[in-house]
């Protein structure tokens, strides 16, 4: 592990292992019903739902994701504008500059 990387671990080749993992997994998980957890580091888990499981609307949601952290979409607008308060990028934030500043 404290050798020389092969491939160097960025967040696609995480993205891709925990993939692989996953699809390793499925036949020992209950997939009728999955949960999602909202976090920040210094809340920690502030939300919690749990829906059944839908595989193309958990994809959709994944693709969704991957494509904000890769700087493919913009990032979309938040629920209530009491969740900039305490966010770290509110002063780049352009939904935040434009119409959360009241």
């Amino acid at each position: 592990m404290f050798n020389n990387w092969k491939y160097k671990p960025t967040f696609k080749l995480i993205l891709a292992r925990e993939a692989q993992l996953y699809h390793t997994l499925l036949q020992f998980i209950n997939m009728e019903y999955t949960t999602i957890e909202y976090s920040t580091k210094s809340l920690g888990v502030f939300a919690e739902i749990s829906h059944a499981y839908n595989e193309k609307q958990t994809s959709w949601c994944i693709d969704n994701g991957v494509k904000l952290w890769f700087g493919d979409r913009d990032p979309a607008a938040p629920q209530f504008t009491s969740s900039c308060t305490k966010c770290e990028f509110k002063k780049q934030c352009r939904w935040y500059l434009m119409y959360g500043k009241r």
